[in-house]
Parts: structure tokens; C-alpha cells; sequence
């Protein structure tokens, strides 16, 4: 009988072997456009602090130096970075290209210096004096959903971003028919992260006379990442003309460089100028998009004595860090996967900080509630 799979177990070409094995890819440092210069960001060694100040003065008499920005110096000729996906009543927390007032995360950037080539760039960023106040940091999602935690977006209000309930199948009916309920109080996953031997970067060059950028990168989902940057530059995403190419290695990562990648629109602009950011791999384990941290609580699973899993019920809080990137996907995902390979028929699954999943069944999903909100 011949084998109704296709593909499974049996050897496939690549399209993209050729060009790969011939050298002849395009990967961002591939690329070199006459008269480019190169950024460095200044990032910060806090969690959460005030910035009390900034001297750039060594920063720029540093030789092949072109410029130094901070966040002040940007301010009202670039816009936040907006969250991916605001819906009704998610407390957004839009994202300075460079941080303004107060930093937020270890890494975020407070300053970026522009010089002639890639090493001059980094040496004169460590010329960049910032002097911070620090103040208390939120590094557990469960203590940050305390009434006496720091807040960290003070005009949110509060560190819950979104808060929502899925529901699937009659969970009730599950516990009913029941032998057992399985019980786990608490279940921690930590924070974790890819390494693409390829760190982010890109390369910006401005077109005065169709006022259009044009962005060699490899950023994962550059269609995405036009919606997040127009609003920041204050133009249409028809002025953001994408190209990447190779990228090596993403696994997520490269999907959240849109602050990054909207300072190069902005400074390539101003310069006249194109700019060429490449991520070092220390940026890059300190202040790239990780894997979210998650914690489940109240887990139940009501069995059958031969093991059959009838439901699925968890309260879930999800770490979604600093800022919200492309919330409250993140959350709607976890209500999906958190049965894993298990076919529940029923199920309930809780908060992603603060995420309320309940009853996840075999046949077609329906979500029956959806709030919105979720934890930085």
C-alpha cells in the first residue's frame, strides 16, 4: 500500500542549498553602500532607574564620531514605538526608541553614537557617561501582581497589561466524570533564550525625493514590522520598503527589532546618510526579544482511572517583560499550547499575566470570553 505521506521520512531538497553552499547568500554585513556609517547603542546596566544624565561630550570628540543622540535629543521628532495590537481595554505601553526619563530594562538603549566605522562606534559608546538613580526592579511576575509592587509604567496604573478568560467545553462535566483530579499548585518556567549565529542588524538608506526608506535587514516579520515602525516615524508604511534576505538563524528573536530598526530610519534621515546597526552577541543575549517566563498555578486535571485526561483547568501569569511586543498574541497562543500533545475534552485554562484560560476541547475552538490585558 503506498504511503499516503508525501514528505514524511523521505529526503527533501532545499531550495535555498545552492546559493548557500556556492557563497553566494546576502546576509546585512554582506551589504556596503557608499558613504555608510554605523551605529552603536549605550544601554543600560539597570532594570529599572531614573536617568539623572547624560554627557556625550568624550562620545563625540572621539575620533570618526559623526553624531551622538539620546532620547532627549530625539524628543518630538520621533514618536513611541506602539505596542503590535491594541484592542479594548489592554493598558499599552508604548516604547521610546531611546529611553526617556527612566530605564526599564537591562539593555535598553539610552543613547546611540554614529561614527565611520563599526569599532569606532562601540569604543565611544562606552565614552557615554549616564548617571542613573536606581529604583526598586520587577523581576517576578508574581510579586509585580502585588499590591505594594513598583509599578513600572506609571501610566498604566498597575503591571497587569491584559487580563482575559478563554473557555472550551463543559469543564464541570469533566470534573464530574471523573476518578481523580490531579493537582499541581505551582509550575515555574524560566526565561530562556535563542542564539542565531547571526545577531540582528540592518542596513537604512533614506530617499529624499520619494521621502522612502529602504531596510536591508532580517527582521523575521518585516510586514509587521512596518505596522510598528510608521506611527513612531510618523508616515505610512508605503514609505518603509523592506528587503531581507538570508537570515541566520531567528527562532523568534528577530521579530521584535522594530525600536532598533526605526532609530536607523530616523538617524538615516537625518544624516543624509545611510546607517548600517549590527547587534554584538552581548546586546544580543542582554537586550533582544527572550522567551517569555511563565508560572502556572492551580493547575487541575480531572483523569479517568485509566489514565484518560478528561479537562485541563490553570491560572497562568505571563512575564511579558518590559514592554508589551506583540501582545496579546502571546497570550492567545499559551491558551492554545498549554494542553501540549494531550487531546483534552474539556478544559479551562487561566491568567497569562494575567491570562484566564478556560476549557480547551478537541473539536474546533471557540473563544467564548476574551478581555484584554496582561503583565509587563
Amino acid at each position: 500500500m503506498a504511503s499516503a505521506h508525501r514528505y514524511i521520512g523521505k529526503p527533501m531538497k532545499r531550495k535555498e542549498d545552492p546559493r548557500l553552499l556556492q557563497g553566494i547568500a546576502r546576509y546585512v554585513d554582506d551589504l556596503r553602500l557608499p558613504g555608510m556609517h554605523y551605529l552603536a547603542f549605550v544601554r543600560s546596566p539597570h532594570a529599572h532607574a531614573r536617568i539623572i544624565s547624560i554627557d556625550t561630550s568624550a562620545a563625540k570628540s572621539a575620533p570618526g564620531v559623526l553624531a551622538v543622540f539620546t532620547g532627549e535629543d530625539l524628543r518630538g521628532s520621533i514618536g513611541t514605538v506602539p505596542c503590535a495590537a491594541v484592542i479594548p481595554d489592554m493598558k499599552a505601553a508604548p516604547r521610546p526608541v531611546l529611553a526617556l526619563d527612566k530605564v526599564r530594562m537591562v539593555g535598553e538603549a539610552v543613547a546611540v553614537v554614529v561614527a565611520a566605522d563599526r569599532y569606532g562606534a562601540r569604543d565611544a559608546a562606552d565614552l557615554v557617561a549616564v548617571t542613573y538613580e536606581q529604583l526598586p526592579a520587577l523581576v517576578d511576575a508574581e510579586a509585580a501582581l502585588a499590591k505594594d509592587a513598583p509599578i513600572l509604567h506609571e501610566e498604566a496604573g498597575s503591571n497587569v497589561v491584559w487580563q482575559g478568560t478563554f473557555d472550551w467545553g463543559d469543564y464541570d462535566a469533566a470534573l464530574a466524570e471523573a476518578d481523580k483530579v490531579v493537582k499541581i499548585d505551582r509550575l515555574h518556567f524560566d526565561r530562556f533564550s535563542s542564539t542565531p549565529l547571526e545577531c540582528s542588524g540592518c542596513v537604512v538608506e533614506y530617499d529624499r525625493g520619494t521621502s522612502q526608506w529602504t531596510i536591508f535587514g532580517n527582521h523575521q516579520m518585516p510586514g509587521i514590522g512596518a505596522i510598528w515602525m510608521g506611527p513612531a516615524l510618523r508616515v505610512g508604511i508605503d514609505k518603509l520598503r523592506f528587503i531581507s534576505q538570508d537570515i541566520g538563524g531567528g527562532f523568534g528573536n528577530k521579530i521584535c527589532l522594530h525600536p532598533q530598526f526605526t532609530a536607523c530610519c530616523l538617524l538615516a534621515r537625518k544624516l543624509n546618510r545611510p546607517v548600517q546597526w549590527t547587534e554584538w552577541r552581548t546586546d544580543q543575549h542582554m537586550a533582544n526579544a527572550h522567551g517569555n517566563e511563565r508560572t502556572f498555578r492551580d493547575v487541575e486535571v480531572p483523569v479517568k482511572a485509566d489514565g484518560t485526561m478528561l479537562g485541563f483547568k490553570v491560572r497562568a501569569i505571563d512575564d511579558c517583560g518590559a514592554f508589551p511586543r506583540y501582545e496579546p498574541l502571546g497570550c492567545i497562543i499559551w491558551a492554545q499550547v498549554t494542553p501540549g500533545v494531550y487531546r483534552w475534552r474539556e478544559s479551562t485554562a487561566g491568567k497569562v499575566a494575567q491570562i484566564e484560560l478556560e476549557a480547551l476541547a478537541p473539536k474546533p475552538m471557540t473563544l467564548h470570553r476574551l478581555k484584554v490585558l496582561r503583565a509587563n
